[in-house]
């Protein structure tokens, strides 16, 4: 919300409910117990764009916690003034929502509880999860005016852009997500690292473990650093073409 607050105020609006619509998908796809089996999930996930963006009653009960519930439940406020955007923006949002859905039921089948199986299927996940938002964000910016209409096509640097931030939350939340069961961390990274060939392996950190654990802790997350930090000079360049101050600000 900070970050929304940053940009123009003729772009808040629409950056907001793109966030908001992304943010309640996310909920359906994080939600572990909610749905009765993996395909009903998929059912879910696959006709969302359809539901949510063309169904001023659409809403979802039973899933997520907190804000993210009560989203999901009250999502007709959020449908009604996404409706009111202009027809680009509503393009834009609608494509993101649908190539996201589907890019995550890809993964619902998988079994994630020891993270990905390697670099190019955690990069894809990735992709599916925050990539397609940078590219969302970038064409949004460009039809709103305030970018020149070449920056929307600027597809590769945006996909490194939210891969990189996607990339750093995936390193930081290791034991939220290995506890949830749902972990991303690369199995040929970590492997080389966990004796136990566990991915729990280094939350015994949080148990007083052995300094072993915590050298060989440090060893594999200055690796998972180092690979994100590999997409530091697209984001820089990203950020180069960048002509409006706020939005500059806000990246």
């Amino acid at each position: 919300a900070a970050v929304i607050r940053q940009l123009p105020a003729t772009m808040m609006v629409d950056i907001l409910v793109f966030y908001l619509i992304l943010r309640a998908l996310d909920t359906i796809e994080d939600d572990t117990t909610a749905f009765a089996s993996h395909s009903i999930k998929v059912e879910h996930l696959v006709a969302y764009h359809k539901q949510s963006l063309t169904d001023p009653t659409y809403r979802l009960d039973g899933v997520g916690e907190g804000d993210e519930k009560r989203l999901l439940e009250q999502f007709p406020k959020c449908h009604a003034v996404y409706a009111k955007l202009q027809p680009a923006s509503r393009r834009i949002i609608a494509d993101i929502c649908q190539r996201m859905a589907t890019g995550m039921a890809e993964f619902v089948d998988k079994d994630m509880g020891q993270g990905t199986v390697d670099i190019p299927q955690y990069n894809r996940y990735c992709h599916f999860v925050a990539g397609l938002v940078g590219e969302g964000l970038s064409r949004l910016f460009s039809a709103s005016g305030l970018e020149k209409p070449s920056f929307a096509s600027e597809l590769h640097l945006s996909d490194q852009m939210g891969l990189f931030l996607q990339k750093t939350n995936i390193i930081r939340d290791y034991l939220e997500d290995y506890v949830d069961g749902r972990a991303f961390w690369p199995q040929t990274v970590w492997k080389k690292y966990s004796k136990s060939g566990d991915l729990g392996y280094f939350s015994q950190l949080q148990e007083g473990g052995d300094g072993s654990i915590r050298e060989v802790a440090i060893h594999c997350l200055n690796e998972l650093v180092t690979d994100a930090l590999e997409l530091a000079p697209d984001c820089l360049a990203y950020m180069s073409k960048l002509q409006c101050y706020e939005i500059f600000r806000s990246v």
